[in-house]
């Protein structure tokens, strides 16, 4: 395959796949809006730390998938760039 046409597939690719994650990002965000949203109604502490901590897990999983697939990614492009 020309490599010109590989690292273009290749690109796209990444950059479609960390829209995926930056959306994932932004329902984690969400999440933590409405943790602090539900606290100012006077529910259970217990409540809102729960959806405070479901925030923070969900956050930190998609970094650490995001970083492991913007790896593998890049070095299936390289791995296809080789002659």
């Amino acid at each position: 395959m020309d490599q010109g046409k590989l690292a273009k597939e290749q690109l796209i690719h990444i950059v479609l796949g960390s829209v995926f994650f930056v959306l994932i990002a932004v329902a984690a965000v969400a999440l933590d809006l409405l943790a602090k949203w539900v606290g100012t109604l006077g529910v259970d502490s217990f409540t809102t730390g729960a959806l405070e901590i479901a925030a923070h897990v969900l956050l930190v999983i998609d970094l650490v998938l995001f970083f492991v697939y913007i790896f593998s990614t890049s070095m299936g492009l390289i791995k296809g760039m080789k002659p």
